[in-house]
């Protein structure tokens, strides 16, 4: 019997992000009588051991390590750079542990905020490939250049999930824009739902606004509600869906978001949640208003299930919205066209649908898994030749 390549896969952060959910796809997509995954996380330890054992991988726990964050996503703050140096020295010295327990063949970071383990493969063993993805745009300042850097000097090869990011890294390794994908034996528009109806007692003859993130300024979830408030003031038969709230661990710019919220009755705010696919089909219409460049998986999500989105009009966002096409791309602050936008589709079936029908399209002919997925495993093949 042939022995198997071991890679390892290194995640960062929760189960319940798109990050996690991309790693999933790719993970169940690998051919395991070629390959033996194995998934190294320190957080979320049920969440992600669920989730990656699901799809035939074997999880190691290693609480301690973690990312050394400096992307768009995640800013800069006092508490994030107390994160950063509190675990960076046991993320380094751990991670030799996990080296020696797996003796990895490969090594697939899930983000590049894990350049720390990356200097620890390479210290280990320098001829062990390395490669990264980029999931999001790195900061344009001093902390988005100490991942430059050193991402640059221990990664063999960058998979970025759009043009957008890759740019932001400015490397001059080798690397391969592979957009993330979509399960589309879970996302497609066969699946029918109303369970956002049922859920919350909204009429099925309502139109449902479905935002689906994270409730954070960089997403913009309050100002897409005071852009829209007028709309929502008038329209009792328009509901706006706010799915992505932690109620857990509030923040002050999540308490406004609720604060304001609880003037309407059609305005309706749930934590994160597993069953997205039904969420998103009894959905009409996607908005993603954010404000920082990033990949929405929301937006490939409802597009493989025939749902149209409108999005800002900002890196990431226009590589997956096609404006007047697959849906509209509104420019930051323009309250008004989101308004009119929002109003148009539910308004229209018939442009909506048809919207619902192109972006199915483009969904099936640039995120679909397989096809993805092959072009990955085709860059682990080359470094291992190598």
């Amino acid at each position: 019997m042939m022995k198997k390549i071991k890679v390892l896969y290194v995640h960062h952060a929760e189960s319940e992000a798109g990050a996690p959910r991309s790693l999933a796809f790719l993970i169940d997509n690998l051919d395991k009588d070629k390959y033996e995954p194995y998934v190294l996380i320190s957080f979320d330890y049920e969440g992600n051991k669920k989730l990656f054992e699901g799809v035939g991988a074997k999880v190691i726990y290693k609480p301690l390590m973690g990312p050394w964050h400096g992307s768009t996503v995640s800013g800069m703050s006092l508490g994030m750079l107390y994160f950063n140096l509190k675990h960076a020295i046991p993320t380094y010295y751990k991670m030799f542990d996990v080296l020696k327990e797996v003796k990895p063949d490969l090594v697939h970071l899930n983000s590049t905020c894990l350049f720390i383990v990356a200097k620890a493969v390479k210290k280990s063993d320098s001829n062990i490939p390395v490669v990264c993805h980029v999931r999001e745009p790195l900061l344009p300042n001093y902390w988005g250049d100490i991942l430059r850097r050193n991402i640059e000097k221990y990664v063999d090869y960058f998979v970025a999930i759009e043009k957008y990011d890759i740019n932001s890294l400015k490397t001059n390794k080798r690397y391969e824009v592979i957009n993330n994908f979509v399960d589309f034996n879970v996302y497609n528009s066969k699946v029918k739902s109303s369970i956002l109806h049922e859920e919350l007692h909204i009429d099925e003859k309502h139109k449902i606004l479905l935002y689906l993130a994270r409730i954070s300024p960089e997403n913009g979830a309050l100002e897409m509600i005071k852009a829209i408030e007028d709309l929502l003031k008038k329209r009792k038969d328009i509901h706006l869906c706010l799915v992505g709230a932690r109620l857990q661990c509030r923040t002050e710019y999540q308490d406004k978001v609720m604060k304001i919220s609880e003037k309407y009755e059609n305005i309706h705010i749930l934590s994160f949640r597993k069953d997205i696919p039904e969420i998103i089909a009894s959905s009409d219409v996607l908005i993603t208003p954010f404000k920082e460049p990033h990949f929405a998986r929301s937006i490939i999500e409802a597009a493989a299930m025939g749902v149209p989105a409108i999005g800002s009009d900002i890196g990431g966002i226009q590589e997956l919205i096609i404006n007047n096409k697959t849906g509209y791309l509104i420019e930051n602050n323009d309250n008004n066209a989101l308004k009119e936008k929002c109003e148009f589709l539910v308004d229209n079936d018939g442009v909506r649908r048809k919207f619902g029908q192109n972006a199915e399209e483009y969904a099936k002919e640039n995120f679909e898994a397989i096809k993805n997925s092959k072009r990955t495993f085709e860059i682990y093949d080359k470094l291992l030749n190598k």
